[in-house]
């Protein structure tokens, strides 16, 4: 689905004020042609007729064959003559059609999406010249129909989407750097529809599944910039980032809403059933990627969303008054910092009474919407390249699978996993979270347990070294880690960096400072409700007393000053705890 809107942006989305310069039809071609190739893809001609100012290209094919999936996009006719005023004109006729191939795991069948695109009243008028190129576009209504297969089931699931009122500007200029290519366009309206047969019950009741979604006002802006040579996005993405390639997109619109419903069998084969609807208000996502690093964000209000399901007597449902997430890390291996960014907000969280009631009937915990903020930033050391696996990785794998080596290491790191979780439950709720900024402690016996699995097998499983190196954090910033949920709040701040000749994994260096309002309280009503038994309540308070001290004249509030020490030391306001 990100080729095919990859690829259609190219052809049919348009950009900034035109020029008056002379172009022709056969040069229009030729520079879509060059910016097709440029992404790696291949562009074949059915048949192609020049009649006076005009040409006309026939069955136009562009296609890629890549690692993870293989794409091929027929354009029946395009039709390009002068205007007399120096552009072109140049329209579609009839649908684009195309598939989308994922190959299956030996032994598999490949799962293959087929789609169609229409465009009725769409018509393009490109200007300027070679070096400076602008298209402006608009279509009454774009038609995109997909048939998804269902490998659970061997059927398939038709998929349409409606864009009405599209329209768009797109501009490509070329330097010595590459080519450059920014967008604009709008949407009045998509729709969004999806229907597909599910297996029959055991009792030999029908299944369905259906999707229904609309949004509002659509706006989509961009810049590609594409650096001198051809590479396959797929295979050569790393290169081509490294010798200038970048992406920056941002899509908004004013609201959506929804509805969905299925049934079918469960696992045993007795029906199952489950239907809701959604909607929001204003929202948007945006997406970056260059040689700085990755960039990604959403963000959506006032979220309404209600599910009813065969199996519970009541429905479930949460309201959100605004909810983001933004990440920005780097991509690229070096052996210098670079900065990264991760925020997770949630504002005015709220399910309906019916949840509540299964673990509190008698409504003694605070039912106030919840927030939770985690707003984080910092430097982090990146070893390898996150977008190319290193060296030897997947035949290291492939050869782990075919053995009893390959389940003896994922029972090991099982282990690990749940050991790590274990100690992060037995802490106070400042040092977890303390604990949690700094990235915690990692066990270090994960090596030994792979070779003695190796030494008892015979058998070569992947070491540590033959996968790819984790980033290291060097710097965290606490800007903003705070939750206020059930009648008590928590916030914390502070900043963690690594320490000389060491690394944050085992003994960070900083402070971390923070606030703890109805805790006791809270804790106390768990308590009289049964869900904390009295011997760990004991301890959980105790480690409350180690880790915060009240404020004066508030009983119910506690500070806490978390200092990590060069050598692995951690004091609590002036008291050492480790």
């Amino acid at each position: 689905m990100n080729r095919l809107l990859a690829t259609t942006s190219i052809a049919l989305l348009a950009a900034t004020t035109p020029g008056w310069a002379e172009i022709t039809p056969a040069q229009v071609w030729d520079h879509l042609v060059q910016q097709y190739q440029s992404m790696g893809y291949t562009v074949t001609e059915g048949s192609r007729e020049e009649a006076g100012d005009t040409l006309t290209i026939t069955d136009a094919k562009v296609a890629v064959d890549g690692e993870m999936s293989d794409m091929t996009m027929t354009f029946p006719k395009l039709v390009m003559n002068q205007t007399g005023d120096g552009n072109v004109r140049w329209t579609m006729d009839g649908a684009a059609t195309g598939e989308v191939t994922m190959p299956a795991p030996e032994g598999g069948e490949d799962q293959t999406t087929t789609f169609t695109v229409d465009m009725p009243g769409n018509e393009t008028v490109t200007s300027g010249s070679v070096e400076d190129l602008t298209h402006d576009f608009k279509a009454q209504q774009m038609l995109v129909t997909l048939n998804m297969p269902l490998a659970e089931t061997g059927e398939t699931m038709p998929v349409s989407m409606t864009f009405d009122g599209v329209a768009g500007k797109q501009r490509s200029v070329r330097s010595d750097a590459g080519e450059e290519t920014t967008f604009d366009s709008t949407a009045d309206k998509v729709a969004v529809n999806a229907k597909a047969d599910m297996p029959k019950t055991a009792d030999g009741g029908p299944g369905a599944l259906a999707l229904d979604g609309t949004a509002e006002d659509l706006t989509m802006t961009g810049r590609m910039m594409m650096a001198p040579g051809d590479f396959n996005m797929e295979t050569q993405l790393e290169e081509a980032l490294q010798a200038g390639t970048a992406f920056d997109f941002t899509l908004t619109y004013a609201g959506s809403n929804g509805t969905f419903s299925f049934s079918g069998p469960g696992e045993d084969g007795t029906p199952q059933s489950a239907d809701g609807s959604y909607s929001s208000g204003p929202g948007s996502a945006s997406f970056g990627l260059s040689q700085a690093g990755l960039k990604y964000a959403t963000a959506a209000e006032t979220i309404d969303t209600t599910m009813n399901i065969g199996t519970l007597p009541f429905p479930i449902s949460y309201q959100l008054a605004k909810g983001g997430f933004d990440l920005e890390m780097p991509v690229m291996g070096s052996d210098q910092p670079a900065p990264f960014k991760l925020l997770t907000s949630i504002t005015g969280l709220a399910i309906n009474d019916e949840i509540w009631a299964m673990f509190d009937p008698e409504a003694k915990l605070a039912r106030d919407p919840a927030d939770l903020n985690i707003d984080l930033s910092g430097e982090v050391l990146m070893p390898e390249s996150i977008l190319t696996p290193p060296a030897g990785l997947d035949a290291a794998m492939d050869k782990a699978a075919d053995g009893a080596a390959g389940e003896d290491a994922a029972a090991t790191d099982t282990a690990d996993a749940e050991a790590a979780a274990d100690a992060a439950t037995a802490a106070a709720e400042a040092a977890a979270a303390a604990a949690a900024a700094a990235g915690g402690e990692t066990p270090d016996a994960a090596d030994s347990a792979d070779a003695g699995t190796d030494a008892a097998t015979g058998t070569d499983a992947p070491h540590m070294a033959d996968m790819p190196q984790p980033p290291v954090p060097v710097r965290v910033t606490l800007n903003d880690v705070s939750i206020n949920a059930v009648g008590a709040q928590a916030k914390f701040s502070g900043e963690l960096t690594a320490p000389e000749g060491g690394d944050m994994t085992t003994a960070p260096v900083g402070e971390i400072s923070g606030e703890l309002t109805g805790v006791n309280a809270l804790l106390d009503t768990l308590g009289a409700m049964g869900l904390v038994p009295q011997d760990q309540m004991m301890g959980a308070k105790m480690m409350l007393t180690m880790f915060a001290k009240p404020v004066e004249g508030q009983p119910d509030k506690l500070q806490t000053k978390l200092e990590f020490r060069e050598g692995g030391s951690i004091f609590a306001n002036g008291q050492q705890v480790k």
